[in-house]
């Protein structure tokens, strides 16, 4: 078991993120080093993927805001926890990102790959897949979709198939109840409007016998 811990140092508005672990037998609370980054979402879960959890990270971070005047692109991380090692290691982002996306970035884990994506410009959605988990020069860009075209503002993924060809996107613009379905072989993009009581969320899950 993980948690992450904020700690801010008021003299210099810098923070400090401290992780714990927990191993069952053990009955106690472990700290692991710590380092000098302000994790983004820290409300969500890591991203698990090869024995690590991940997330998107500033380090050198003044002050906790994703913020285009405060954040440089070269602040922009992604944190890897690995678990067994209780050891982490930043990974860098796609060399084709060539500026600080508008809004901050999302990281998913669908299948046996790692998914960053991003708006560009305030015009397109970009999304990038890591085919090979650790390996920064395995960044590839599944896609790259004007707005304009599927009529939205701002998007969030929900699940995208391994090759790339379907994506269920969400509208974070404030309509929680509508998803896009975009398929990109045929590139046709399909709104589909949900009850306003309907969040749409999606989560893996691994088959078991047990």
């Amino acid at each position: 078991m993980v948690r992450i811990i904020l700690s801010n140092n008021y003299t210099d508005n810098s923070w400090e993120t401290i992780v714990e672990v927990y191993r069952f037998g053990e009955s106690s609370w472990r700290n692991i080093d710590s380092f000098s980054a302000f994790l983004l979402a820290i409300e969500d879960d890591g991203m698990y993927i090869g024995g690590t959890l991940n997330w998107l990270a500033l380090r050198n971070m003044q002050g906790a805001v994703y913020d285009s005047g405060a954040v440089t692109l070269d602040m922009l991380v992604i944190f890897s926890l690995e678990l067994k090692s209780e050891t982490y290691k930043q990974i860098l982002l796609p060399n084709g990102i060539d500026e600080l996306p508008s809004h901050k970035p999302s990281l998913n884990v669908w299948g046996n790959c790692l998914y960053l994506s991003h708006d560009y410009k305030r015009t397109h959605f970009i999304v990038w897949q890591m085919k090979e988990f650790g390996d920064e020069n395995s960044w590839t860009q599944l896609l790259k979709i004007s707005f304009q075209h599927i009529n939205v503002e701002l998007l969030l993924p929900l699940f995208i198939r391994e090759n790339g060809d379907i994506f269920v996107l969400r509208v974070s613009n404030g309509d929680i109840s509508k998803i896009v379905l975009y398929d990109q072989r045929i590139n046709s993009v399909d709104h589909i409007i949900l009850d306003q009581s309907h969040f749409p969320v999606t989560n893996d899950y691994v088959e078991s016998l047990v």
